[in-house]
């Protein structure tokens, strides 16, 4: 039987922030906490705009889920997203 390696998969900060785990701010400069183990660098308004973000596309979601059939009119959300992921929240 050989052994397993350990294999990572690359990714960028913002598709961690946005489906990661919880995100915690530390108010004191050091950065961001996702999912109480890994840190990134960044301002705490980063951690704030993207908690509020994956309220709204959580609150979107179950939505959609509850009543798959009714027009939400909200795809700019999801556009957002996508723009944030294969951006890297950058503009271009």
């Amino acid at each position: 039987m050989g052994r397993l390696a350990n294999k990572t998969t690359a990714f960028n900060a913002y598709s961690l922030l946005l489906f990661g785990g919880p995100i915690e701010v530390d108010t004191s400069g050091a950065g961001l906490m996702v999912d109480g183990w890994l840190r990134l660098r960044g301002w705490a308004r980063i951690g704030v705009l993207v908690s509020r973000l994956r309220a709204l596309v959580d609150d979107e979601l179950r939505r959609r889920i509850d009543s798959p059939s009714t027009e939400s009119g909200n795809d700019k959300l999801f556009e957002v997203i996508k723009r944030l992921v294969v951006l890297n929240g950058q503009d271009q």
